[in-house]
């Protein structure tokens, strides 16, 4: 096979097999956790490492105590796998038993991206204006 066919049977195969960013990659509901705290810190200015976590059937609940006034903050993620975007919202804002607020997916939100390796969550997250702040986390 000459070299032209080779590098056009190269081209043909990685179209074929979806080598795009847009391509599905599993999370485990532990690393959901991981990315839910990650996210939750990244955006509450918050350590990640003392939070609970606890994952339901489609999204996670982290929760932490806030060090300024020792208050109680609980706080929902669910997860779009196939772009590797995380949508957060809070749980009783207002007042003890207001109940969840509205998912942050709208227009002018924040898009919240993850990557995870290993032990390490890397959260990108991306104004509506263009402009981004990026965020590494490691749990061991």
């Amino acid at each position: 096979m000459n070299g032209l066919a080779l590098t056009l049977l190269s081209i043909l195969i990685l179209a074929q097999t979806g080598c795009s960013r847009n391509k599905a990659v599993y999370i485990t509901p532990i690393q959901q956790e991981m990315i839910c705290k990650a996210t939750v810190a990244s955006l509450m200015g918050t350590d990640h490492l003392n939070m609970d976590s606890l994952w339901l059937s489609s999204y996670v609940q982290v929760s932490y105590i806030r060090k300024s006034d020792r208050t109680n903050w609980t706080n929902d993620c669910k997860f779009d796998q196939k772009n590797g975007i995380v949508v957060w919202r809070g749980v009783d804002i207002d007042y003890p038993g207001s109940g969840p607020g509205r998912w942050r997916d709208g227009d002018y939100d924040s898009k919240i991206y993850y990557k995870v390796n290993d032990d390490k969550v890397e959260i990108t997250e991306k104004y509506y204006d263009g402009s981004f702040k990026n965020k590494e986390f490691e749990f061991k």
